[in-house]
């Protein structure tokens, strides 16, 4: 994952790279390059880094088998 400024300040894209990520969307050049760049997946979605490493996204939960909150969600 590219490192934003662990500063709980700055926000920036969520961008992957790895031998995980997907290689591109099939039949869609297009939409390939606007995803893919420099080989990082650049994934849209906004977050913050704060000093102890935590990345909190700037909405919703993250899906996956099921809802995962941001920080704001987990301390309330």
């Amino acid at each position: 994952m590219e490192s934003v400024t662990p500063d709980g300040n700055t926000v920036d894209e969520i961008m992957l790279r790895g031998n995980t990520v997907m290689s591109g969307y099939l039949k869609d050049l297009k939409a390939t390059k606007e995803a893919l760049r420099g080989g990082w997946l650049r994934s849209g979605d906004l977050a913050v880094k704060h000093p102890d490493n935590y990345i909190d996204r700037s909405e919703g939960p993250v899906e996956r088998y099921n809802h995962i909150w941001g920080r704001e969600h987990k301390d309330s």
